[in-house]
């Protein structure tokens, strides 16, 4: 399945157990994995909660000639770092089970997504149906798996990522009528209506935690909270081309708000 990324990248999450096969299926086809541990998607630990993008289990660079700031990756994530959820029912049924728009997974050329987006910073519409068939979950699993991330890793400072995300939820696909705000599950629901009614973030991400209890539970840190400065440098470097939406630029001084418990 794909998943989330800000960057100019392809990201894969791949069940713990497959890791193995699909780091060796990409290698089949010429790419070759990443192993230098001073590379900025290196999987390193004591610097992985200091950095505003989830680190990949495994990697590749796809234009190695290129400086680093250009380079296009393929990323493979653990299933149970970023969609644990969504791994429930679905394990060893084959890459292609989908069951439909209103349940959890869809292919991404699925007749229920747009076909492009009619103004800037949407998205590209569906895949075409001559493409290989790629799955994704479908907008309210993802959706849930985006305020999960950011319930599950408040303490870091990538959770900015998933708010950012959040935020693009809330404000491009729910407002335009692309995700029925229904199909989300309870915890979720009461976390949208929230944000609609303008109630402080922090506030909101609480409720959360309390409602989800061991579905989100925290990922500890040894990190200290970052600075305010640090914060709001991170959440407009995430915002680049998102911040032309009224909405989301006050979600994000929502978001600054913020200070640690």
């Amino acid at each position: 399945m794909t998943t989330v990324d800000l960057l100019w990248d392809i990201s894969f999450v791949v069940a713990g157990t497959q890791l193995s096969r699909a780091t060796s299926v990409l290698s089949g086809a010429g790419l070759r994995e990443c192993l230098d541990k001073n590379c900025a998607f290196a999987t390193v630990a004591s610097q992985a909660d200091r950095r505003i993008y989830p680190t990949p289990a495994v990697h590749f660079h796809l234009n190695e000639e290129e400086e680093l700031s250009s380079q296009l990756t393929v990323q493979l994530h653990r299933q149970e770092d970023r969609l644990w959820e969504l791994q429930k029912g679905f394990d060893g049924k084959g890459p292609y089970l989908t069951n439909g728009p209103s349940q959890d997974l869809i292919l991404a050329s699925d007749a229920s997504l747009p076909l492009c987006a009619e103004r800037p910073y949407r998205g590209e519409g569906r895949f075409p149906d001559s493409l290989a068939p790629v799955r994704i979950p479908t907008p309210h699993r993802f959706l849930e798996s985006m305020i999960l991330l950011s319930v599950k890793e408040r303490d870091l400072l990538r959770s900015n990522l998933w708010e950012v995300w959040i935020g693009y939820m809330l404000d491009y696909i729910i407002d335009n009528g692309l995700l029925q705000v229904s199909l989300l599950d309870e915890p979720f629901r009461r976390y949208v209506e929230a944000a609609h009614a303008w109630r402080p973030l922090r506030e909101i991400v609480d409720e959360a935690e309390r409602a989800l209890g061991e579905r989100a539970s925290r990922t500890p840190t040894s990190v200290p909270w970052y600075s305010e400065w640090e914060l709001n440098l991170q959440v407009d470097s995430l915002s680049l081309g998102l911040s032309s939406s009224k909405k989301l630029r006050a979600y994000h001084r929502n978001f600054r708000g913020m200070t640690p418990s």
